[in-house]
């Protein structure tokens, strides 16, 4: 097999929470794709604000995939693709944002805020060592993904109303995107760009938002600190984040 590019999810994929760190092993494992010639991106559910604002090491990516595929730009910043929900569904979030009913944080390109805060949205966001945004009022731009916190029922009226997909990556907290979206998207819109097959990348994840970007390839990975749902759907198990996942993944693939 030739691996041309490599795809990367942050959180329990690069980024372990238990460290509050990159693995040095992986650390090593993107610098010697590199040094190879294959491209490094990440694919991410997170803002890229939010990626900035993370200690990711000495790590440097090609193209950055984020938003749960919704937004790709290069390693510079420059958007490549952008998938906003439709105008159609703009009244349906203004309403269900205004009232207030639950917490709902909207996301655009370059912002994002929520419309109140609760004990479900902070304890979400320190999860993952997000800071919590600030409050604000929808400003008319446009909307990429919504965060949703709460519970069950409560979420699930949300998507409901906007017959959207929902990615659960809490007990408490969900993203919220058009049905059409997902990681999927994104790399694919990126493939295209690129020119690259299916058969030519390899991709990292461990959670459900994951799933969709291991059906794209042959070659895809997940983390050994995966949930089972999620390491059933992908072609190879590797170890843990904290154990040389990624690293031992690429030596058993021999990408690098």
């Amino acid at each position: 097999m030739t691996i041309k590019a490599a795809f990367f999810d942050i959180d329990g994929t690069l980024f372990s929470h238990k460290s509050n760190r990159v693995p040095p092993s992986t650390e090593t494992a993107i610098k010697n794709l590199r040094e190879k010639g294959i491209i490094t991106s990440i694919c991410t559910g997170r803002h890229s604000a939010e990626v900035e604002r993370l200690d990711l090491g000495s790590l440097v990516f090609d193209y950055v995939i984020t938003l749960n595929g919704q937004m790709v730009r290069d390693g510079k910043g420059k958007i490549i693709k952008a998938f906003p929900f439709k105008d159609e569904d703009l009244k349906n979030i203004k309403e269900l944002f205004d009232e207030k009913k639950t917490a709902i944080m909207a996301v655009e390109e370059d912002d994002l805020y929520l419309n109140i805060v609760t004990e479900a949205a902070i304890m979400a966001n320190a999860a993952v060592s997000i800071p919590l945004p600030r409050t604000g009022m929808l400003s008319g731009k446009p909307i990429y993904q919504l965060i949703c916190y709460g519970s069950v029922e409560e979420i699930g009226q949300v998507t409901e109303k906007l017959n959207a997909k929902a990615v659960w990556w809490n007990e408490q907290s969900v993203d919220v995107i058009p049905l059409e979206g997902g990681k999927d998207r994104g790399i694919k819109a990126l493939l295209e760009t690129l020119g690259l097959r299916n058969d030519e990348i390899i991709v990292f994840g461990d959670g459900m938002n994951d799933v969709p970007m291991f059906a794209l390839t042959p070659y895809s990975v997940a983390m050994g600190n995966a949930i089972d749902e999620v390491k059933t759907n992908a072609a190879y198990v590797t170890n843990d984040i904290d154990d040389d996942g990624i690293y031992n993944a690429l030596k058993h693939f021999n990408v690098i």
